[in-house]
């Protein structure tokens, strides 16, 4: 946390920044917006700690380098996506990562990362009918618990796929999704990392059947859950207007041009382009 804070842009100018052509695992994606500055809001409480979040980013990172090593296809998807076109970042009222991979990279994926060394303890939990995605936990398999487990973890889907189309038919909503609007993949900025991202991120949302993020710019979806540490439950998810969390949270806006910028409140953080 200490090296991300020495790296900030202190002065009030916008950082521009380019968007990378290939997969990036380093902390290039540096945000005026420092871990000093986490702060939460009120009805929509942020979810992780800055520790928990940065190693969600080493979490994702191991799993990315492993993917990039073994030559398998895996992009962003769900929450994730919508955290990264939104916020360039994990939502903040989210705790989890979403990727999608192949179903022909399955056997390999859950047969070989588990044997990779990894810079820190991690356990993958393969997917099952039970349980559901393949899961990657930032702990080792003894102190995984659900759902008492408060760090982020990955959840890995499967897709099919035939020269036109993909699909998922066990996950929500991917029953038969155009590849001419995933392919050839795009990079996108999640946390302090450049990862894999349908070509069109608002074209995935559009196919998914039925509507899954209908308006992801204006409506945030909060899921029935209160952080986890409380242990405590909404009756009902909210839907929540996104500008009247702007002012805790930064959120993207899109021009024209193709260019975006990071906007906290009033202030741009930073703009990016292709």
């Amino acid at each position: 946390m200490l090296n991300h804070s020495d790296i900030l842009n202190n002065n009030n100018i916008p950082i521009h920044i380019k968007i990378p052509s290939t997969v990036s695992r380093l902390s290039g994606l540096y945000k005026n917006y420092s871990y000093t500055n986490w702060k939460t809001h009120a009805a929509v409480n942020r979810v992780l700690t800055p520790c928990q979040h940065m190693i969600g980013m080493n979490v994702v990172r191991a799993f990315s380098a492993f993917c990039e090593r073994y030559n398998i296809t895996y992009w962003m998807i769900g929450g994730s996506l919508v955290g990264s076109v939104r916020h360039w970042d994990i939502i903040p009222w989210d705790k989890d990562l979403d990727f999608f991979v192949p179903e022909r990279d399955k056997e390999l994926l859950e047969r070989q990362f588990p044997r990779e060394q990894h810079k820190v303890p991690m356990y993958m939990r393969p997917g099952s009918l039970k349980h559901g995605p393949t899961k990657i936990f930032p702990e080792s398999e003894s102190k995984v618990s659900w759902p008492d487990n408060f760090y982020p973890f990955i959840d890995i889907f499967y897709y099919y796929e035939n020269e036109t189309h993909l699909w998922n038919h066990s996950l929500c909503c991917h029953h038969h999704i155009r590849k001419s609007v995933v392919f050839p993949l795009s990079i996108r900025p999640l946390g302090s990392l450049w990862l894999p991202a349908p070509r069109s991120p608002f074209g995935y949302f559009e196919e998914l059947d039925p509507p899954l993020f209908p308006r992801v710019e204006s409506e945030c979806y909060v899921r029935g859950y209160a952080p986890y540490t409380t242990n405590m439950f909404f009756e009902q998810p909210m839907i929540v207007k996104c500008e009247t969390l702007s002012r805790v949270y930064p959120f993207a806006e899109r021009k024209k041009n193709n260019t975006e910028s990071l906007i906290l409140g009033e202030k741009v953080l930073q703009t990016m382009s292709a």
